[in-house]
């Protein structure tokens, strides 16, 4: 059992080792293909860097607060229709809705 136990710790240790320097192209090969729009190929770092999209600004998304919600007249249940938006007017020209 203990030679089991050292077996496996002495495997994860080898598995955990790997070459520390810096990853090169094979002979032949460029580092990394341009893009079809692009006038120079990206380096490493800018390919690292997460754009915009990819990572993008949350500080409108936090609450400080918590705020009561709207209500929100499309929030029906399935095969409900929604709610108008505003209520009718009686007191000005009526307006032909479409139906």
């Amino acid at each position: 059992m203990i030679r089991t136990a050292v077996l496996v710790g002495t495997l994860a240790l080898l598995t955990a080792c790997g070459s520390r320097t810096a990853l090169k192209p094979q002979p032949g090969m460029t580092a990394v293909p341009r893009a079809a729009a692009a006038r120079a190929p990206q380096t490493p770092g800018q390919l690292m860097t997460p754009s915009t999209q990819a990572r993008p600004d949350r500080t409108v998304d936090l609450r400080t607060r918590s705020v009561e919600r709207q209500p929100d007249p499309f929030d029906a249940p399935p095969g409900e229709k929604p709610a108008p938006l505003l209520p009718p007017d009686t007191t000005g020209p009526s307006v032909r809705q479409n139906q």
